[in-house]
């Protein structure tokens, strides 16, 4: 899973650096889909996350998700 942590550490990093407007949300998706991956009882999944579909939200806990930046 160390892979996992390098390129959540990329993402944030470029977040916090105020990434192209046209980056942010692919940024913040990725970071999601990762978080999900490791901890998919606490992060809604990537095409729930992506497509708005709200199935799946009861077992999202939202003090879990990454801050938007």
């Amino acid at each position: 899973m160390d892979h996992i942590q390098a390129e959540l550490d990329k993402i944030s990093e470029r977040l916090r650096n105020y990434p192209e407007p046209n980056e942010h949300a692919g940024l913040y998706a990725a970071q999601q889909a990762l978080e999900w991956a490791r901890n998919p009882a606490a992060f809604r999944a990537p095409f729930t996350a992506v497509t708005g579909n709200q199935e799946g939200l009861a077992s999202c806990l939202a003090e879990t998700r990454q801050p938007l930046l």
